[in-house]
């Protein structure tokens, strides 16, 4: 009967686990990356971001589709965290009010790259680029230590619902046990 107890809160507990990976830690994750991409984005493209001009309106039209994509993928991947607040409490990622200006400068840039733009938005453009990287920036030392007080709470958490289904699945097996004893009596 142990074995089965063992059995039946090992398989509990898979579940359980690939449930909260799915279901937090990637989606998590997911958003994490996007963040990186989009900064990373805005780094490389910096030159044409700050100074376009109708000799690079190939260029420009790529940069301007990019910047869309991230904006989109931001506010999806951000909708779908569950507990969202939380984890912007806990300082792993920014506030949803940041992610929602982020996105809309993020278009905005995408909106001011025409190269048949007569107006200079290079200057404008620039400072539109810094405010989007203050705005998806997390702290990442206090990040990463919170982070790690996380995964360790979440694990001693299905080690202590590992032992209590457990010693309820062997309570269970013996109450039964005892039952079909009595009867046989």
């Amino acid at each position: 009967m142990e074995l089965f107890a063992t059995v039946i809160s090992g398989v509990l507990i898979f579940v359980l686990g690939q449930l909260l990976l799915k279901l937090v830690v990637e989606p998590l994750q997911e958003l994490k990356k996007e963040i990186a991409l989009t900064l990373d984005s805005l780094f490389f493209y910096k030159y044409k971001i700050s100074s376009p001009n109708a000799n690079l309106e190939k260029d420009i039209f790529e940069v301007s589709s990019i910047l869309r994509k991230h904006s989109s993928n931001l506010e999806v991947k951000s909708s779908i965290i569950p507990f969202y607040n939380c984890w912007y409490k806990l300082r792993i990622l920014p506030s949803k009010k940041n992610i929602k200006k982020a996105t809309n400068k993020l278009i905005g840039i995408s909106n001011s790259l025409s190269p048949n733009n007569n107006n200079n938005n290079g200057i404008e453009n620039s400072f539109q680029v810094k405010e989007v990287k203050t705005l998806l920036r997390t702290s990442s030392k206090s990040s990463i230590i919170k982070s790690l007080i996380i995964t360790i709470i979440i694990l001693l958490s299905i080690y202590f619902l590992n032992s209590a289904i457990n010693n309820a699945v062997k309570f269970y097996c013996d109450k039964n046990i005892t039952t079909v004893r009595d009867s046989k009596k």
